[in-house]
């Protein structure tokens, strides 16, 4: 799973259109998401993910019991008790477990993010 490999970052402030995303119902979990097809649309379509922003419990198969916790001190916690620590740089998530994993992690509103993994592979999460 993409995010059972992620990491944690930081929470504060809402990023830009956090509050039209609200006000459209997106910011719940279990709204309807559509994730970005393509790199290029990712990247053009989204911006850099805060730290502030990935702090919490994420999860990309819409099951929450199924979530890993991002911690702001910069240590994540998987569902099945499998831990590591994350940092981020720019929009670039670097994941120390039993691995390392790089990542680029975009966001789509508050509560969507959306990765692109090694090879080009896209993936998507959501707050739980």
């Amino acid at each position: 799973m993409l995010i059972d490999m992620f990491a944690a970052l930081l929470v504060a402030a809402q990023p830009p259109g956090a509050a039209a995303a609200s006000a459209a119902g997106q910011d719940k979990p279990g709204a309807p998401t559509s994730q970005p097809s393509t790199v290029f649309e990712v990247l053009s379509t989204t911006s850099p993910v805060t730290a502030e922003q990935m702090v919490g419990r994420w999860t990309d198969t819409g099951d929450c019991g199924d979530a890993t916790d991002f911690r702001a001190d910069g240590r994540f916690v998987n569902a099945n008790g499998t831990q590591g620590t994350w940092r981020l740089q720019g929009d670039v998530v670097t994941l120390d477990g039993s691995v390392r994993i790089v990542l680029i992690v975009r966001t789509n509103d508050w509560n969507r993010i959306s990765v692109i993994n090694r090879g080009d592979v896209l993936g998507g999460s959501t707050r739980c």
